[in-house]
């Protein structure tokens, strides 16, 4: 809610909060939020000065194929390169069908 005197100056900027039903003074809230700000960009079209904040994106580190082809597997993935013809079903089965005495 804007409060304007009777020559047009902005005198009271107050923000309402329908969630939660509370109303706001803008120079309670934030210097920038004040009336004589808003009075200026909208009376007097004098524009604030914003600083806003550079973004910077983090650095993320490169792999190349060749740093990935070094490392081993974990031995959790021996089983791709374990030849599957080695062994029977018996000994890949560790004699799970075989009861025992």
């Amino acid at each position: 809610m804007v409060r304007r005197n009777n020559t047009g100056r902005i005198y009271g900027v107050t923000f309402i909060d329908h969630n939660s039903k509370t109303l706001w003074n803008g120079s309670r809230l934030s210097k920038g939020l004040s009336a004589s700000i808003f009075n200026d960009y909208w009376n007097n079209n004098i524009k604030p000065n914003i600083k806003e904040p550079a973004i910077s994106q983090p650095s993320l580190p490169t792999l190349k194929d060749a740093d990935l082809l070094k490392e081993d597997p974990h031995q959790l993935f021996d089983f791709l390169t374990i030849d599957k013809h080695e062994g029977g079903l018996i000994e890949a089965l560790d004699g799970l069908l075989i009861p025992k005495a």
